[in-house]
């Protein structure tokens, strides 16, 4: 038993390691130590968390890019998958956020360009007001200096720049359509801005390797440098792209079913933000109660089926799930993660 006892508790610590390194300081120190434990060591008796967190909520299913690696462009675009020029109301997107007053932080994105949208500061500031903390992830290309401003003012927390390659060529090859001038003044203004978020320069490890160095990008932007690099893996979106990890094994449990959901421009609720397509709507947030949608037969079925050994065929090829991203705590987003490839 004392034998078993000292091997959780290194298997623990090491756990706790990873996630210092793999998370800003500052939302490390937050975390609950009791959650992540019953995350780690009591999967099988995982129960849907009372009040559910929203991983991401799609203000706009628009893009102006349309990257190889993608599955808005491999498969959204190319099957003709949803409405991908849709922008959720602010009265919808508020009545969202009115059903859900304990939610602590959102990603104002899902697979779409958050600054295509006109108006993008108004949904910033509606999540502000509300204590919200806001994160956002975007290529920055449609982000012009006047926009930044807005949206900055509006109380902005956290912001994930694409900044994938300092090369045009490698640059215009992994983000088609982009044009790597035009990143490097929004980069600079973003970086020189009084009003700044915590911000993250982050490389897609497209070929397995860093894109570039800090004292590369530091002569890029001409000595300007963000809160962090980060240098990430990349997703596997659910293996339709090929990836060297492991799949959702049969003993395997991804705990996204159990904490939270995503929600897509129209309304319906996704269990994860993998399922870009809506296989599995569990429900749709403008029509229907939190609680209608979180405990209805749909979710309930789900979660029986990943507690299984016979994954949902969603899941089965997704080596996402296995990675303990500390998703039961409120307060930290997937993009505050730096994508190390944590193991258990």
């Amino acid at each position: 038993m004392e034998r078993m006892e000292l091997k959780l508790k290194y298997k623990f610590e090491e756990q706790m390691n990873e996630l210092r390194l793999n998370l800003p300081e500052f939302a490390f120190q937050k975390i609950d130590q009791h959650l992540i434990f019953q995350e780690m060591f009591h999967g099988k008796e995982l129960k849907p968390f009372f009040r559910p967190r929203i991983y991401q909520i799609e203000t706009t299913s628009r893009c102006n890019l349309a990257c190889p690696f993608c599955p808005r462009t491999t498969d959204l675009l190319k099957n003709n998958v949803r409405d991908l020029n849709a922008t959720m109301s602010l009265k919808n997107f508020t009545m969202v956020l009115d059903k859900m007053p304990w939610v602590k932080s959102l990603e104002l994105f899902h697979f779409g360009e958050p600054f295509m949208h006109k108006d993008f500061e108004n949904y910033v500031q509606a999540c502000t007001e509300r204590g919200i903390y806001t994160v956002v992830a975007s290529n920055l290309l449609p982000a012009t200096p006047e926009k930044i401003d807005k949206v900055f003012d509006a109380g902005l927390n956290f912001l994930v720049m694409d900044v994938d390659s300092l090369d045009p060529e490698k640059y215009a090859s992994m983000r088609v359509n982009g044009r790597l001038r035009i990143l490097q003044d929004r980069v600079k203004y973003i970086l020189a801005h009084p009003k700044r978020p915590y911000t993250v320069a982050q490389t897609i490890k497209i070929d397995g390797v860093d894109e570039y160095t800090e004292d590369e990008f530091k002569r890029w932007t001409g000595g300007l440098m963000p809160d962090e690099i980060r240098y990430k893996f990349l997703d596997s979106f659910r293996g339709e792209v090929a990836v060297e990890k492991e799949i959702l094994g049969p003993e395997d449990i991804c705990r996204e079913p159990f904490y939270g959901f995503t929600i897509h421009v129209n309304g319906n609720v996704v269990v994860c933000d993998r399922d870009w397509a809506g296989e599995n709507i569990m429900g749709n947030i403008f029509e229907l109660t939190v609680s209608e949608i979180w405990y209805g037969e749909k979710y309930r079925k789900f979660r029986k089926q990943m507690l299984s050994n016979e994954k949902p065929d969603m899941c089965k090829k997704c080596p996402e799930g296995k990675l303990f991203n500390a998703r039961s705590q409120p307060h930290i987003q997937v993009n505050m993660m730096k994508g190390l490839e944590q193991k258990m």
